[in-house]
């Protein structure tokens, strides 16, 4: 039994967002499809009703990620991906003239710890095309937020991000949070053991310290488990689900989080 998604994702959490295409089928080896994709994906966020921040993103040939963070609860992000991913399946159905699901699964979320964990992921997502020999560096990228991050650059979907706080604090002009970025970007490529980390982006219930996830894997384990039985009412359940998210323990805290809302089309001149 797959553990619902309002317990699997507290309100008020950072995450990691991945969709991946049935059977890794490469749907979207063709720039086109990529741009497809985001135009599914963006088009309909005005469905997450201004409950879901979006940091980052990258499109692969058979999967996608994003770094986000929700406002409220998941039902928001929920109804987003679902108009978003269904529109998609549609577009590609027809071009391909295929029938049958497009996606494998629900797409997985994982809760980020902080600041230093939402950081890991998104340069994970930069670097995911040169680790799979698409491109030898980030900035060569089209389907990705780097550029944004790292040069300025904006397009339809990048207008759409929200800095969050880590990069903000960068630097007092765009010019310099934009150097501040490539190098810490590149810094976290050449560093072997960082990069290592990109496993914990993948897999388990939390990314973060050793402890976070360890916390995470225990709360969730026990979660599925009194979920199977149905003998704990959905409303202690949520509260239990919730328990990292408080002050202090997530990057979903006042005190450690790692974005808030900010202007979607900030000045990126410099």
């Amino acid at each position: 039994m797959r553990i619902a998604r309002h317990l699997q994702l507290p309100a008020k959490s950072a995450f990691h967002f991945m969709w991946r295409c049935i059977n890794g089928e490469m749907f979207m080896e063709a720039g086109a499809m990529k741009e497809k994709y985001l135009d599914s994906l963006f088009g309909f966020f005005k469905r997450a009703r201004g409950k879901v921040l979006v940091y980052s993103f990258c499109v692969m040939s058979n999967h996608f990620h994003m770094a986000a963070e929700l406002l409220a609860t998941a039902k928001y992000l929920s109804l987003w991906a679902r108009a978003a991913n269904s529109s998609f399946a549609q577009k590609l159905n027809r071009i391909l003239k295929r029938r049958g699901p497009v996606g494998q699964d629900r797409p997985k979320t994982v809760v980020a710890e902080d600041a230093e964990a939402l950081k890991r992921i998104m340069f994970y997502h930069d670097w995911n095309p040169v680790e799979a020999g698409m491109v030898n560096h980030p900035r060569e990228y089209e389907f990705s937020s780097y550029n944004y991050y790292a040069h300025g650059q904006q397009n339809r979907w990048t207008k759409r991000l929200t800095q969050p706080q880590w990069y903000v604090d960068l630097g007092d002009t765009p010019a310099a949070r934009q150097a501040a970025y490539r190098e810490l970007c590149d810094a976290y490529w050449s560093d072997k053991q960082a990069r290592l980390a990109k496993k914990a982006a993948d897999e388990g219930w939390g990314i973060g310290s050793e402890k976070f996830v360890s916390n995470r894997t225990r709360l969730m384990t026990s979660l599925r488990r009194q979920q199977r039985r149905g003998a704990i009412p959905r409303r202690q359940l949520t509260e239990m689900a919730g328990r990292l998210t408080e002050v202090g323990c997530s990057a979903a805290s006042p005190q450690g989080s790692p974005g808030a809302p900010r202007s979607r089309e900030p000045n990126l001149a410099g």
